[in-house]
């Protein structure tokens, strides 16, 4: 589904994970096939790069193309609307 920013990607378990020392290895041969599976969706050229965090997220030109800070949205001082998904 997609994700409040336009270049998240997030993936759900279908069922919750049981809280035993072994769902830990079930966590990681989750995290592994899903990420599989985005990088076998992308074009040629492309990568999907994995961030805990956006360090630099509403600090300076940081979107391509540039766009100006706010937007009706998110009503944000630093990021712009540019950056998420349409609303309607």
């Amino acid at each position: 589904h997609q994700e409040y920013g336009s270049w998240m990607v997030e993936a759900t378990p279908a069922a919750p994970f049981r809280g035993s020392t072994g769902s830990f290895l079930e966590v990681e041969r989750s995290m592994r096939l899903r990420r599989a599976r985005l990088l076998a969706a992308l074009r040629p050229g492309e990568i999907a790069p994995t961030l805990v965090s956006f360090p630099l997220m509403g600090v300076g030109g940081f979107t391509s193309p540039a766009a100006p800070p706010g937007g009706a949205a998110s009503l944000s001082d630093t990021v712009p609307d540019a950056c998420i998904n349409p609303h309607p």
